[in-house]
């Protein structure tokens, strides 16, 4: 899809957030993800049970109750709360894509996730059958 008819479907999300997947991936991905994150200082808010942590202090899959992070990306805030070590998932808010720039951030988040993971990426609407969703933008290569 162009970056246009992007920019339209967003628009008529009607209150839908919109979510970046990489699937297949493992506990080990999830991490290298956070570290890279955390180098760049690309990381907002990194929380264990609503408290600020350090992210290379936690063990992303091992700590209850809740662990959230927020990441930002162009003009728009990623959030994810580590719900599955085998897919990463981020929700963004659609009204926070305003233009080409925040598209073009966007991919380019998505294209880092795929150098670190080396896995497919997609963004799709809010859905509980992201494999299936046709995507807005995919990075595969």
């Amino acid at each position: 899809m162009d970056f246009d008819t992007i920019l339209a479907a967003m628009a008529l999300e009607d209150g839908a957030l919109i979510e970046i997947y990489v699937f297949d991936t493992t506990a080990d991905d999830w991490r290298r993800v956070v570290d890279r994150l955390a180098a760049e200082g690309r990381i907002e808010s990194f929380t264990l049970s609503g408290e600020e942590m350090p992210p290379e202090s936690v063990n992303l899959f091992q700590e209850e109750p809740s662990l959230a992070m927020s990441v930002r990306v162009g003009s728009g805030l990623w959030t994810t709360s580590f719900h599955d070590p085998t897919e990463i998932d981020l929700q963004g808010d659609p009204r926070e894509v305003r233009d080409h720039t925040d598209l073009e951030r966007i991919r380019d988040f998505m294209r880092q996730l795929h150098k670190i993971t080396g896995r497919r990426v997609v963004l799709v609407t809010e859905t509980l059958s992201p494999r299936e969703t046709t995507p807005y933008l995919t990075v595969a290569e």
